[in-house]
Formats: structure tokens, sequence, C-alpha cells
């Protein structure tokens, strides 16, 4: 089937973030004849799926429905461990495979309208409710896991009942906001403060306007056990993986050669990346398309140059994205990634954990 293929990549964002923000320089900056070519497509939110059992997550349905995988040389960034979320043995969906990385910390932070005053029990207690992402993406993981490092033998679902999920991964500030508005207009006693999970940096930047209405109150990507873990992954097909020569493996490594370009000029002057890559959005040079082929803008449209910039440093200052020229994974960083998934696995539904971390074929994922 892969001489009817599409002759360049699609691209699949689980999200439209800043921590995505090589892939659109690459484009912008059209790198090598692959990245000047591929289509940027955003896809759908988990949370908009939840009807009946028989769903699939939307980012895994679009890059691995075999009906697409014939057609299509698609490549999934998103969260590695979404590939649990495949359905088994109904051969409508390809095996996956995750050929790379783009990001090996987990890049969130949680915020807080209020000065944050620390509970002796944890920063769980301090609030009534911390809005996160949708139980199957890393920023449901993240707090859960947090809390189990600090509390092994605790009752995670307990815990979990304090979490409520957004609408939207890709507005948490409105999605917090419009919570808040709605307890204030119904009067409704709320002892403490509400706070929301991000994986916007410019939230955790003293340096940016929304400090000025909002505190950090803990950064999650400067703890030891969110390090050397994979959060974003390029995630495809394994036929696509596989294939020798030919044009898939062109795409793969001119792909993964551009995004890794893309990083270098981000750590080596953020603030000359960002000029350039709002420049490029300005010319009409970024383009995110939907499922449904309309332009999606761009996760900074509304940002200054400065703004865009002070998120690529502290990603940089961080050491986020991956160094590896070929975004290469290690077999310890995908191991401590299955086990922070493995920790969540029994909250999790049946569209969001179709299997378990364990049961993922050994080859799953290529080391380098």
């Amino acid at each position: 089937m892969a001489s009817q293929r599409t002759t360049f990549a699609t691209v699949v964002l689980a999200t439209n973030s800043p921590l995505y923000a090589p892939i659109l320089l690459a484009q912008a900056e059209r790198i090598n004849s692959t990245c000047a070519k591929m289509r940027l497509e955003l896809a759908a939110y988990p949370s908009s799926f939840r009807v009946g059992p028989n769903d699939v997550d939307p980012f895994i349905d679009r890059i691995l429905s075999q009906k697409n995988v014939d057609t299509e040389i698609l490549f999934g960034i998103g969260d590695p461990m979404r590939i649990t979320a495949v359905p088994v043995g109904l051969g409508k969906h390809a095996h996956p495979k995750i050929i790379g990385g783009l990001l090996q910390k987990m890049c969130y932070w949680l915020v807080d309208s209020r000065e944050f005053t620390p509970s002796r029990n944890g920063w769980e207690d301090a609030f009534e409710r911390v809005l996160v992402h949708p139980r199957g993406m890393t920023g449901f993981t993240v707090p859960c896991y947090d809390f189990h490092v600090r509390s092994p033998s605790a009752n995670l679902p307990q815990f979990v009942e304090r979490l409520l999920d957004d609408t939207d991964p890709n507005d948490e500030r409105g999605c917090y906001d419009r919570l808040n508005f709605g307890v204030q207009n119904a009067k409704k006693s709320v002892s403490k403060p509400f706070a929301f999970v991000t994986m916007n940096p410019l939230h955790a930047s003293q340096a940016s306007a929304f400090a000025k209405n909002y505190t950090m109150v803990k950064s999650f990507i400067e703890q030891e056990h969110f390090c050397d873990a994979i959060m974003t992954g390029i995630i495809v097909a394994r036929d696509i993986a596989d294939s020798q020569g030919g044009l898939e493996q062109v795409l793969i490594g001119e792909f993964k050669e551009g995004i890794a370009t893309a990083i270098e000029y981000i750590l080596n002057d953020p603030f000359l990346a960002a000029c350039r890559l709002w420049r490029a959005q300005e010319e009409g040079k970024v383009k995110i398309y939907d499922g449904d082929g309309l332009l999606v803008p761009p996760f900074f449209v509304e940002w200054s140059p400065d703004d865009l910039a002070e998120a690529l440093r502290i990603l940089s200052k961080a050491r986020a994205f991956n160094l590896s020229p070929t975004l290469s994974i290690k077999k310890s960083q995908w191991e401590k990634t299955k086990i922070m998934r493995g920790v969540v696995e029994p909250v999790l539904t049946d569209m969001e954990k179709r299997q378990s971390v364990n049961e993922l074929a050994e080859d799953a994922c290529e080391y380098g």
C-alpha cells in the first residue's frame, strides 16, 4: 500500500502548544524539503469523544486508523502512552511505534489566582479542585504521579476526585476563568481557591503579564521524578517505521533532522527564534489545520515577540527539548514513562486504556 500513500507527511499535533514550537519553526524556516511540505493538523480533543464504549481516542484514531495509514504518511506528535488506547484485535487500526521524542521532561506547572499557602499535607489540600487535562493525557498523569511519589500508599481514586477535567487542553486559562466565573455567579461557598495544571511555560514566568493575576504554585518540570521521561513522542504506524528504503524513510529522516535543527535554533538564541516564528506567522508561513481543513491560529497568535521569546527561554533553560540530533529515545526513558502511566491506569476508562503498558509489544518504542 505504500506506493498509494501521499508523497508528503501529515503531522498531527495532539495540542496547540508552546512545547511544539520547534515543529512550527521547522515549517516556517523550511529547514528541508520535508518540513517545507509537511501539513500540520490539530487533533480533536479526547473530552469531545467520550460518548460510548466503542469510541477511540481521536488522536490515535486519526494517525493509526488503517484506512488513513493506507493512504497517508502520518506522524503523530503527542503523549506516547496514548498508544495504549489502540483497540486490540479489531483490525481497524495499525500497530503503533514510537520512533523518537520531542520533549524529555514533563513540562507542567500548577498555578493559582491567589497567593498560595502551602498545606502541611501537600499542595492538593490547599485547593478546592484542580483543573487538569483529560485523563488520557500527561496533564492528568503528572499531578497523579506527583501525589503517588509523595504518598505511594495513599488512595489515588480519592485524590482523583479533587481533579476536574477541562474541556479544551489548548485553553487551560480560559477553562479556569470560566469555572471561577460560574462558581461566583452561583454564589456557592468555596472555602479554598481553585488551581489548574498548565503546559504553557509563559504561565510560570514572573516576566509575563500573566504573573500579575496568577501565582505559580509548583513547577513539576523541575522535579527529579519528572526528568528524563518522554512527554511527547513521534508516533507512526509500524509498517511506516519499519519500511526499508523508499519515501517513508526519507520523510522520517528529514522530519527528525528538521526538528532537531529547529531545537538548536531555539537553544542558541530563543529571542531570535521567537522573532523568526512570530514574523513567519504574520506572513502566513505557519499553517495548522483542523480535521475539517480549516486554518487554526497558532498558540502565540495574540502574544508579543517578547512573550514568545520568554516561553522559549524557559523551555531552553529547563532543557526540556530532546537534545539528540535524531530525537532518539533511551530505553531508561521509555521504562520511566511506562511506570508513570502504570500508576494512573487503574483510574482510566476503556477509551483511554484499551491495553495496559505491560501489554505493549516489546518493540513499541524504537531506541537510539
